[in-house]
């Protein structure tokens, strides 16, 4: 395991690490996402992710335990986010914010980034006050995309463009 990139400062009281996704930190992940998501990955698509030449995914850790992650691909000067999941002890804190941005500038910075894509449920009211909050917007929908206990629901399509 590579060492963490940290963005621990007087400004930053959550003392957070950031570490590319790799094996290790998979069982982790996977219990966030059984906790969080109504339709989770399994071990194969975080293995994927970890292997992908594409995948520019990350998990934010603190005190030594992954709390969060971000999976995205970039490919030329753009990203697509796949999946974003903070562990409900750690949710209102600020950690998915700081996940996010730090993944954004660091896809703009090493990447060359210029546009970023990504879909949410419509439901997910906190994920989208997030997403606008950065500088996204909403530019589609999609009906019946995400799977509910009572059917289906839409998802919304957000883009993110450098100035």
């Amino acid at each position: 395991m590579q060492e963490p990139m940290s963005c621990s400062s007087q400004n930053n009281p959550l003392q957070l690490d950031f570490h590319r996704l790799d094996y290790d930190h998979i069982e982790e992940i996977l219990e966030i996402e059984r906790m969080v998501q109504y339709e989770p990955w399994n071990v194969d698509m975080f293995a994927e992710e970890a292997d992908h030449p594409r995948s520019f995914s990350w998990v934010v850790c603190r005190n030594k335990k992954v709390v969060g992650y971000l999976c995205s691909r970039v490919v030329h000067d753009f990203m697509e986010i796949l999946n974003v999941a903070v562990h409900p002890d750690h949710q209102r804190y600020g950690i998915g914010s700081a996940v996010f941005l730090w993944v954004l500038h660091k896809a703009v910075s090493e990447k060359g980034v210029r546009c970023v894509h990504l879909e949410v449920r419509a439901s997910n009211e906190s994920a989208i006050r997030l997403y606008l909050r950065h500088g996204f917007k909403i530019v589609g929908e999609r009906q019946g995309y995400y799977l509910t206990p009572s059917g289906r629901e839409k998802a919304l399509l957000m883009d993110w463009r450098k100035n």
